[in-house]
């Protein structure tokens, strides 16, 4: 069985863009915001750790 496809079923299956078509309203692109207390939990979460392993190495080498 054949169906007749019309010129308007045609133009909507090819995808384009209506000509002169803009976007009035375009979406903003998601920057990354700064954040200074995570930026300084983390800085002080590396300098705890970097204490940490200094301290365990240091109780090796004292024995």
């Amino acid at each position: 069985m054949l169906v007749n496809v019309s010129s308007d079923t045609q133009l909507l299956d090819s995808g384009a863009a209506p000509t002169g078509f803009t976007n009035d309203a375009p979406f903003k692109k998601k920057g990354r915001k700064k954040d200074p207390a995570g930026s300084a939990l983390m800085a002080l979460g590396i300098f705890g750790s970097l204490l940490c392993l200094g301290a365990a190495a240091l109780a090796f080498v004292s024995l």
